[in-house]
């Protein structure tokens, strides 16, 4: 069992996570530079705080621009670690082996299913849908319960509006391709896998859905 975990992982940790950043950041480029323009900035803006405000805010973005990428790196390093800590103790429950730096690997490739959210957004947004706003681009998310319930997210963000459009198509496929992987690496049942990443990982995102929610409710007026 275990010479067949490591024959299915056995590549670098180092290497699948820096691919998956130079991935990341090359994307988000490509869509920031196709997509966003000053003037859906401003448009974005305009109704919401004073012209001079709105330039100042597209300066500071222009001047912080580098800090996106340390940021980032630091934001995603540690969402890796925690959902890898929480797997760890799900595959814990379910007798599942599997060792922290393979867990880290398996988090790690499943994250390419939301680079392949962002190329559906790029794809959505110069190809069918040319006529968009920031908003839009913000708030898109494919097949989400949202749309499945056709629920208006408008312009002013909501904790039901946010919890409706997290859940979506490629949380689905998220989960099921760690499934996946932990299947062909471990080659217990897939059942067992499931219900491995499943509640663990379900988990988590209950309460990360719960507190979002609630800092968006005590930040509303």
């Amino acid at each position: 069992m275990e010479n067949s975990t490591q024959s299915y992982l056995k590549f670098s940790l180092l290497i699948v996570y820096i691919f998956y950043f130079i991935s990341y950041f090359l994307i988000i480029h490509v869509l920031n530079f196709v997509l966003v323009d000053d003037n859906l900035i401003l448009n974005y803006w305009i109704n919401r705080v004073a012209y001079e405000e709105v330039l100042k805010i597209i300066e500071d973005a222009r001047s912080f621009k580098f800090l996106a990428i340390p940021y980032n790196i630091i934001y995603y390093s540690i969402k890796f670690i925690l959902i890898s800590i929480v797997l760890q103790i799900g595959f814990f429950l379910y007798n599942v082996k599997l060792s922290f730096p393979q867990t880290l690997k398996v988090v790690i490739i499943a994250e390419f299913v939301f680079i392949c959210e962002l190329i559906v957004k790029l794809f959505w947004f110069s190809v069918l849908e040319l006529d968009y706003t920031l908003d839009d681009i913000y708030t898109f998310n494919l097949l989400s319960l949202n749309v499945i319930l056709d629920y208006e997210l408008g312009s002013k963000i909501s904790p039901i509006g946010y919890v409706l459009s997290k859940i979506n198509l490629f949380e689905i496929v998220y989960i099921l391709t760690m499934t996946l992987v932990v299947w062909r690496a471990t080659k217990n049942s897939f059942a067992k896998c499931f219900k491995s990443v499943f509640y663990s990982y379900g988990i988590l995102l209950f309460f990360w859905l719960i507190l979002v929610s609630y800092l968006i409710v005590l930040t509303q007026p």
